[in-house]
């Protein structure tokens, strides 16, 4: 109803004796990037965050309107913790 859900193709972390737990955890937010940058090309924003993140909105608009102001082009302001990915087939390598 809100069109704030996204279907992508990805699979759900699950557990590997080989790798160790869990696989695949940034699967998700990977296909999700993907699909959102073409879908809402047009979009100066993208948040993702956990169900218990809270955003001090306010300070985040200012935060990013003084980054822009300093810069052109794409920017990505965040925390990432994950392993590489292979950019053959986005898959966990290491």
């Amino acid at each position: 109803a809100h069109g704030d859900l996204a279907l992508v193709n990805a699979r759900e972390a699950t557990k590997d004796p080989y790798r160790g737990d869990p696989k695949c955890t940034g699967e998700k937010i990977l296909a999700w990037f993907q699909q959102v940058v073409v879908l809402h090309r047009t979009t100066r924003f993208f948040l993702k965050a956990d169900w218990d993140t809270w955003i001090h909105t306010t300070r985040l608009e200012h935060t990013l309107r003084t980054l822009l102001a300093t810069r052109q082009g794409p920017l990505y302001f965040g925390n990432t913790l994950w392993c590489s990915y292979s950019l053959r087939n986005f898959q966990p390598c290491g």
